[in-house]
């Protein structure tokens, strides 16, 4: 099943840079993690190859007529899944009154509304 979401740029950025740390984990601390942590670290790279291939296609035309323009990503269900889990945890992180936090928090609504 394919989850269909259409995202803003500042959001498509703001999971490039955020999956960007899941991305670079080393193989010595990929082997020391659990069984469930390893499978949930790959389905985030996998994750992490789409977003950052809509985000450097953003970044190569942006102009100021973009900026409430919606993008649209294509996931299968077990990747906006493990997604929404991320968003739901990163909300959590960011101070509520910071611009992060909303973009965390609108992540995970939509993400939550298509995979129910």
């Amino acid at each position: 099943m394919k989850v269909e979401l259409k995202i803003t740029a500042d959001q498509v950025l703001y999971l490039q840079k955020k999956l960007q740390e899941v991305a670079v984990i080393h193989p010595r601390e990929f082997v020391r993690l659990s069984h469930s942590k390893k499978i949930e670290n790959s389905l985030l790279l996998d994750c992490f190859d789409k977003i950052s291939s809509k985000a450097d296609s953003i970044s190569r035309k942006p102009t100021i007529f973009d900026h409430k323009k919606k993008y649209s990503i294509s996931f299968k269900y077990h990747e906006a899944a493990i997604l929404g889990t991320l968003c739901c945890s990163l909300k959590q992180l960011e101070p509520k009154d910071h611009h992060n936090y909303s973009l965390a928090n609108s992540l995970f609504l939509l993400i939550d509304k298509k995979t129910q």
